[in-house]
């Protein structure tokens, strides 16, 4: 078995820079959305029938913190944790990671719907396989061991990848099936960068057959993760890494295409990453179905797949449980691997036996991961899930899925904004006869004339619920109904997270806020609207939230029922975490969030470098 120290190394170097990221993301948003005047308060989480499940946030009272402090020091510790399995592989051990997933879990079990993306549950499972392939102690080179662990972390990107596709031809979306999805999803994704609004004036041919490429790119290639030929895997790592890079250059994800691109490293071995190239036969062979892919390719140029909806359905029924069998054989053949190299170890009796034991140990819990993500993967087929053992099934249900650490993936189920994206503007007023002046977001689309933002890898939670609420109404978010009260009452943490360089109502709140909801289209290739704009919007709008006063008598009832106001008060603080915390804060806040993670991964680098150049 080759070496895959550089591998494993690689990998968890990744997850380590992703956490940092994700950590310091969020803490950046803490007082906004949960603190005790946020959007969504997570002390009333804790409470009694709040709905939190296991975490470390329970524990906040014998801190002595408040909940939002309480969330804080669990994101800085996390952060810390991270820039130091970052920085020093010393660092890089299965406790650290154990910690860094224990926190993260801890956050999420508070966050409600900000922290309810498919990528945080994706983090999870990855910190998860992070923690089973970290060495135990400091300074361990390459085991045995190492190889189940990668195999593990390929295995899930083959359920993403296969799953993110397979869920965009099963829903029967139009725009899919008819090859037309990209002429919208470069205009209606939620957070489009300024070459978005050049990749959605690209020919109507080029966009369909970047659908094509991409349908193949999660339906076919993911079946190359597990074969025998070295260039072939290759071959299935470049395509992966090569479409994530652009939807990282057309549209901001947060950290979910790093994280992919991380889970990408399985694909990769030491020989790749120390430099090498060679290896394994010349590629060619096999693609699942090669005979209807061709005929999709054939289908972009007329504008239409060729197969149908029930030939598609019959694929999915074979390719489902022949990639549960194809992982399977895989895995068996993996793990005999690292048995047999594990028994071969020259180092002795003692330490033979025990690496065999952390190898068979590795194996087992493997070999338990995978059972448990065959449930959310078969999802994908009605009848492949219902031949699963039912003891595995109803035991995922009761004793793992609360946990949110294995998910069922598939993105862009539904191409959304055919026709316009729907875009909600909140708009203030001192008087209900006006003037209506609106509020603009730090981020999202609004002003037609703002240039789109470049976020990555910062994920703006609220901004992305925004967009999430305009493809309903505010009944089915009812965030959005605090949201205009914390305004109302201008809640300082609240406004932070809008544009405050033109927050109209710096001075005084509004006393009125209402919201209409408007079509958004990119301007036209040849130039429409007025000079310098992004966006046109139509000049129809329809209500979308009506007019709020701070003294609404339903609006105030309506928020003590969903515990936003009106609950018991938290006790005193009484700890000498609370100083160091708020001068934390304090120095956080003068930074833009997408800067200062910048500005944090690019330290890292510095130092990298030049400890390297030290050497």
């Amino acid at each position: 078995m080759g070496s895959t120290y550089l591998t494993r190394n690689a990998f968890l170097k990744a997850i380590s820079a992703i956490y940092l990221i994700a950590f310091m993301s969020l803490y950046m948003q803490i007082p906004g959305l949960y603190g005790a005047s946020g959007v969504l308060p997570a002390h009333s989480q804790l409470s009694p029938g709040g709905g939190a499940g296991p975490t470390l946030l329970r524990w906040r009272a014998a801190l002595g913190l408040h909940t939002g402090h309480a969330m804080e020091l669990a994101a800085l510790t996390g952060a810390l944790l991270a820039l130091l399995a970052l920085l020093f592989e010393m660092c890089r051990v299965s406790v650290t990671y154990a910690g860094l997933l224990v926190l993260y879990f801890s956050l999420v079990q508070v966050g409600q719907v900000f922290l309810f993306f498919q990528w945080d549950t994706l983090l999870m499972e990855a910190g998860l396989l992070a923690a089973l392939l970290a060495p135990l102690l400091p300074g361990c080179a390459g085991r045995p061991a190492d190889a189940v662990g990668l195999w593990l972390v390929r295995w899930l990107l083959f359920r993403l990848v296969f799953s993110t596709g397979a869920v965009k031809l099963l829903s029967h979306c139009p725009a899919w099936w008819g090859l037309t999805a990209l002429e919208a999803h470069f205009e209606s994704q939620c957070m489009p960068t300024p070459l978005a609004w050049l990749a959605h004036h690209l020919p109507p041919a080029v966009l369909r057959l970047s659908v094509v490429f991409s349908l193949v790119a999660e339906l076919a290639v993911p079946f190359l993760f597990f074969a025998p030929v070295r260039r072939l895997r290759l071959a299935a790592c470049y395509v992966q890494i090569f479409l994530q890079l652009m939807m990282m250059a057309t549209g901001s994800f947060g950290f979910y295409s790093l994280l992919v691109l991380t889970l990408c490293l399985s694909l990769l071995d030491d020989g790749w990453l120390g430099g090498g190239r060679g290896g394994g036969a010349a590629a060619g062979g096999w693609l699942p179905s090669l005979a209807s892919w061709a005929r999709l390719l054939d289908g972009a140029l007329t504008a239409d797949i060729a197969f149908t909806k029930e030939e598609f359905a019959q694929f999915v029924h074979a390719a489902v449980p022949a990639g549960a069998l194809l992982g399977a054989a895989s895995y068996l053949l993996t793990a005999a691997e690292a048995l047999t190299s594990a028994a071969l170890d020259s180092g002795g009796c003692c330490r033979t036996l025990h690496t065999v034991l952390r190898t068979l140990t590795t194996v087992v819990v493997g070999a338990a991961i995978f059972c448990c993500t065959l449930v959310p993967f078969t999802m994908l087929d009605t009848a492949s899930h219902r031949s699963l053992p039912a003891p595995l099934r109803q035991g995922f249900a009761d004793h793992v899925q609360p946990f949110h650490v294995f998910g069922s993936y598939g993105l862009f189920k539904q191409m959304t904004g055919v026709g316009g994206r729907p875009e909600i503007v909140m708009e203030g007023a001192h008087a209900l006869e006006g003037p209506w002046q609106e509020i603009e977001f730090r981020y999202k689309p609004g002003d037609v004339a703002t240039q789109p933002s470049l976020v990555l890898p910062h994920q703006p939670r609220l901004d992305w619920q925004m967009w999430i609420a305009a493809l309903g109404d505010y009944h089915a978010n009812p965030w959005i109904t605090s949201l205009a009260y914390r305004l109302l009452t201008g809640a300082p943490e609240v406004v932070r997270l809008l544009d405050t360089s033109r927050y109209p109502f710096a001075e005084k709140p509004p006393k009125f806020i209402r919201a209409r909801r408007y079509k958004y289209h990119y301007t036209a290739a040849t130039g429409s609207g007025s000079a310098g704009d992004w966006w046109t919007r139509d000049a129809k709008s329809e209500e979308y939230l009506p007019i709020f006063s701070a003294e609404h008598k339903p609006l105030l009832d309506y928020l003590r029922e969903m515990k936003i106001i009106g609950g018991p008060a938290e006790a005193p603080e009484d700890s000498p975490l609370v100083g160091p915390l708020d001068a934390l804060r304090a120095f956080f806040d003068r930074w833009e969030a997408t800067r200062l993670l910048w500005a944090l991964l690019l330290a890292c680098l510095a130092v990298s470098v030049t400890r390297g150049r030290l050497r």
